[in-house]
C-alpha cells in the first residue's frame, strides 16, 4: 500500500495539520515532523492535529518507544504543545495511548479523537490562537473532512 504524508501550517492559528495515508511507520511520522520544521512559519509550540484515519500504523510498543526517544533528540521539533490524534481504528487508539504513555516526560499533551469536530473543539479550548482564528476554521474543517472521507 502506498504511503502518503503531508502537513499544512496555519501560523495565525498556531496549528499544524498532519495528514497520513497508507501504511505508516514511525520513521514516516518523524520525517514529516522534520519536513514541517523546515517551514519558515513553523514553531515547536504550535498545536498539532495528527490525522491517522486513512492510515495503517505499522509497529507496536517498541517502535512507539523508539519514537519518543528519537523525538527528544530533536529540539527544533520538541516543544510544549497540544496534540489531537484523529483515529478510526482500534489499533490506532492503542498506538496513540502508547504514544501518550511513553511521552509523559515530554512537554506534550495529547488526546485521541474519532471526529475532527471534537479535536478542533478540544484544541480551541487549550490554544487561544486557534480559538480566535475564525478566518481559517472553515478551511481547517474542510481539510479534515476531505481527508476523513477518503478510503484506503
Amino acid at each position: 500500500m502506498h504511503t502518503e504524508t503531508s502537513h499544512i501550517l496555519f501560523p495565525d492559528c498556531k496549528l499544524i495539520i498532519e495528514l497520513y495515508r497508507g501504511n505508516i511507520e514511525v520513521s514516516d511520522i518523524l520525517n514529516l515532523k522534520k519536513e514541517s520544521s523546515k517551514d519558515s512559519n513553523y514553531h515547536s509550540d504550535f498545536s498539532v492535529i495528527m490525522d491517522f484515519r486513512n492510515a495503517n500504523i505499522i509497529g507496536g510498543s517498541q517502535e512507539i518507544y523508539e519514537y519518543s526517544q528519537r523525538i527528544q533528540e530533536m529540539p527544533k521539533i520538541l516543544g510544549k504543545r497540544f496534540v489531537a490524534v484523529l483515529t478510526s481504528k482500534p489499533n490506532e487508539v492503542v498506538v496513540a495511548t502508547l504514544f501518550d504513555l511513553f511521552n509523559r516526560n515530554l512537554p506534550i499533551t495529547s488526546k485521541v479523537f474519532s471526529t475532527q469536530q471534537a479535536s478542533i473543539k478540544w484544541l480551541s479550548g487549550v490554544n487561544s490562537s486557534l480559538r480566535s482564528c475564525q478566518k481559517h476554521h472553515n478551511e481547517i474543517k474542510k481539510i479534515l473532512e476531505n481527508h476523513g472521507s477518503l478510503s484506503l
